[in-house]
Parts: structure tokens; C-alpha cells; sequence
């Protein structure tokens, strides 16, 4: 079983060009903050100066979600318009027959801690 969770489907539209605008705020300031071993760290902020527009540098970067053919218990919130979307298109597109979506009004993280929950 995998269990994503507030997931980004298309980088390029859910996180770096939410609507065709560049995204401005959170994400030059994310990217500052995380740090990747062995020199594979890719230049985003380049990437968005130098590939604007939906080409095959973003393109090569999609997941291919058809290939998940495995339950699938899918936790997305209202509160995040940097993840719901993607979210949703996730649990949407996955080909598992086996598959499961909570939407929530909480705080992100809420759903991780709340003990009704069994799976």
C-alpha cells in the first residue's frame, strides 16, 4: 500500500507556475532551505528563468501515476492550495482498483495524529 500524501502532481503547474504565474513567495524560499547530497542538486530557480512555459524539461519530470497499481490510501486537506490539487489529480489518475481519499478541513498534519484511524 503507498500513502501519499499532499502531493504535488505536475511540479510545473502545482508548485513553480501555479495558474501559468510564476510562484513568487514559497518557493524561491523552500528551495533555499533544502539541501541534497552528491551534487544532484538541480537549480530550479534557473530552470524557471531559463523554461517559463510547459516544455519537455518539466514534461520528463511528471510522474506517470497510471503505473500505480497498488492500494492506495490518498490524505488531502482545503487548506493547502499548494498540494490539494495535485492531490486530488493523484487519487484520480492511479489505476489501483484499490484506492481511498480523505479530504479534510484540518491543518495538514491533524489527520497523522488523530487515533480513529486504522489502516
Amino acid at each position: 500500500m503507498v500513502f501519499p500524501l499532499l502531493t504535488p502532481y505536475v511540479a510545473y503547474r502545482d508548485i513553480w507556475f501555479q495558474g501559468g504565474i510564476p510562484e513568487t513567495s514559497f518557493a524561491p524560499n523552500w528551495l533555499r532551505g533544502i539541501q541534497n547530497g552528491r551534487n544532484e542538486t538541480e537549480d530550479i530557480l534557473r530552470m524557471r528563468e531559463e523554461h517559463p512555459l510547459l516544455d519537455e524539461l518539466w514534461k520528463i519530470r511528471e510522474v506517470d501515476l497510471s503505473a500505480i497499481d497498488v492500494p492506495a490510501f490518498i490524505v488531502a486537506d482545503w487548506g493547502n492550495d499548494l498540494h490539494t490539487r495535485g492531490t486530488l489529480e493523484a487519487w484520480k489518475r492511479i489505476s489501483s482498483k484499490e484506492k481511498w481519499l480523505e479530504v479534510h478541513g484540518r491543518k495538514k498534519w491533524v489527520p497523522l495524529r488523530i487515533t480513529y484511524r486504522l489502516i
